[in-house]
């Protein structure tokens, strides 16, 4: 015996699934966008390229893009998202924060 779906529910599946579900996260762009710029301000305010040779400082810069891809591996963890769709905004952000870089410094 077939189920048989009402109209409203094959007419929501289409409309979210083949329309409305983004080819990337905007939380992921957010995110690294943002923790991007955190990682880049740490380290110009830390000086960790002044060849001092402080492993600390690299490790607390490097903090903030832990954080962002914990919250990407958190996003296809729930088996909501694609990686190709967490890898593409987080890529977009990571881009995002570099030219925000060059353009201010």
């Amino acid at each position: 015996m077939t189920e048989y779906k009402s109209a409203s529910t094959v007419l929501t599946h289409i409309l979210y699934y083949d329309f409305l579900h983004p080819i990337f996260i905007p939380l992921l762009l957010a995110s690294f966008a943002g923790l991007g710029y955190l990682t880049f301000y740490l380290a110009g305010k830390l000086h960790i390229f002044d060849k001092k040779g402080h492993t600390y400082k690299s490790l607390l810069t490097t903090l903030p893009l832990i954080g962002a891809a914990l919250i990407a591996i958190s996003r296809t963890q729930d088996y909501r998202h694609h990686w190709e769709d967490i890898t593409v905004g987080g890529l977009i952000g990571t881009r995002k924060v570099e030219r925000a870089e060059l353009v201010q410094f």
